[in-house]
C-alpha cells in the first residue's frame, strides 16, 4: 500500500462526533483539530474517514507522539500503555532506554575503532 501524501492525513474528530476529542480544540476551518498543550491531550488521526491512530502529548507543550493499534492490541489500549510509560518525557521510557543503549554502544564502537586506527 503506498504511503499517502501528508495532505491526505488529518488530525480531526471522528465524523460522528460533534465535539473535538479530549484535549483538542477546533481549528478555524472547522474540519480539523489542534491538540491542547497539556500532558495527556489526545486527538484522533483520521485517514480517508477511518481512525488510524491517535496523537498523544506526553509532556506539556511537547510535540505529540503518534500511536496506532498493533498486533492483537486496540487503539485505546495502545494509547493507555504509551501514556503509562511516558513518565513526563516526549518519548515513552522504553524508547528512551533503547536510544540510550544504542548511543552508548555506538560510542564504544567508535572509541575502539579510533584506537585501532592509531
Amino acid at each position: 500500500m503506498p504511503t499517502p501524501a501528508a495532505s491526505d492525513w488529518r488530525v480531526m474528530a471522528a465524523c460522528s462526533s460533534t465535539r473535538p476529542p479530549s484535549g483538542a480544540q477546533i481549528d478555524s476551518d472547522r474540519r480539523s483539530w489542534s491538540l491542547e498543550p497539556e500532558r495527556g491531550a489526545t486527538a484522533e488521526l483520521i485517514h480517508q474517514g477511518e481512525v488510524v491512530g491517535m496523537a498523544v502529548r506526553l509532556r506539556k507543550e511537547a510535540t505529540p507522539v503518534y500511536v496506532s493499534a498493533g498486533h492483537k492490541m486496540d487503539l485505546p489500549t495502545a494509547v493507555q500503555i504509551v501514556q503509562m510509560v511516558g513518565m513526563g518525557y516526549r518519548e515513552p521510557e522504553t524508547t528512551r532506554r533503547a536510544h540510550r543503549l544504542v548511543n552508548e554502544l555506538r560510542r564504544q564502537a567508535n572509541a575502539s575503532q579510533t584506537s585501532i586506527d592509531r
